[in-house]
């Protein structure tokens, strides 16, 4: 399996957060991972991130949280001036089963929708679809 340069993890919970980051540690699938608890966070970092940084290559995506939720997210990553130079898989990953809710992600651009938990399958079948 491939190992990713950097992994964003966007989710108000720190356990969630906590549980997801470890989990990744454990597979052994990135050289980071960084966790922020909203949007906002995620869109400043992007805004100051120097070219010379390593690239992102995967975000997992929470939806309901609050300053910034993730369709707002995606919105303002969509306008951000200074693009990823490489292709950033984002993977919405929520308790919510709405179809509605997916529809938007989907428009927005999200490549991925996952419930919650993660797991170890589900993160292998996305290396398996993207990184193979």
């Amino acid at each position: 399996m491939n190992k990713l340069k950097r992994i964003l993890l966007i989710d108000d919970d720190f356990v969630t957060n906590f549980i997801n980051e470890n989990l990744i540690k454990e597979m052994g699938i990135a050289e980071e991972i960084i966790c922020f608890k909203n949007g906002k966070e995620a869109i400043d970092f992007f805004k100051n991130k120097e070219s010379s940084q390593p690239p992102i290559d995967l975000v997992f995506l929470d939806l309901n949280m609050p300053v910034m939720d993730g369709f707002q997210f995606m919105e303002a990553y969509h306008k951000l001036e200074k693009k990823p130079t490489s292709e950033v898989i984002v993977a919405m990953l929520t308790s919510s089963t709405l179809e509605k809710e997916k529809e938007i992600a989907n428009q927005l651009g999200v490549q991925e929708h996952l419930n919650k938990p993660l797991t170890k399958e589900k993160i292998n079948q996305l290396f398996l679809k993207y990184y193979s």
